[in-house]
């Protein structure tokens, strides 16, 4: 089952494939004509910061910088203001599942400084380790970057994400 073309916000995915061309991200991928086209496409969107947005009918690719740590911003809303009498307070919370937030993550990748070998990279955070009381891994496949570099990078940009559940429902 294949999707209208006209569905497709082409304009963005030239965009983003010209930013990533342009920052020197590439994603060395066989994408398998077995597979379902979302599984094809989640590959290739572990291997960069974006992610595919439904808008104004379309379907739409979107991204973040990709070669600089960026600190994680938290939207506010009315919802987190507490009132009580005339004082009033802001309230956090993260979105993922406390018992479900990893702090440890590990990417699989094809390590170009090993023959293109399937390698692992483990990042804990130890901090936030110490704090749940256990070491939460998740896994993700990042099979088309391969090298250690940009793995590091993005181990750190999904931890982060993952911690505060911005990622969604992402079961790798």
């Amino acid at each position: 089952i294949g999707i209208d073309p006209s569905r497709i916000d082409a304009l963005s995915f030239d965009g983003s494939k010209d930013y990533c061309t342009t920052k020197g991200w590439t994603a060395n991928l066989v994408l398998n004509e077995q597979k379902a086209v979302v599984d094809n496409l989640q590959l290739i969107l572990n291997c960069f910061r974006g992610g595919l947005i439904y808008s104004e009918n379309k379907f739409k690719m979107r991204f973040r910088d990709l070669n600089y740590e960026v600190e994680t911003g938290m939207t506010l809303s009315e919802d987190d203001i507490l009132a009580s009498g005339n004082k009033t307070s802001l309230s956090f919370k993260p979105k993922s599942d406390l018992f479900n937030r990893p702090n440890t993550i590990k990417m699989v990748f094809f390590n170009a400084a090993k023959k293109y070998m399937e390698d692992e990279y483990i990042y804990p955070d130890t901090s936030a380790i110490a704090i749940d009381g256990d070491s939460r891994e998740r896994t993700i496949e990042v099979l088309g970057i391969s090298n250690l570099e940009d793995v590091q990078k993005l181990a750190y940009y999904y931890l982060e994400r993952w911690r505060w559940g911005n990622v969604g429902n992402m079961d790798m």
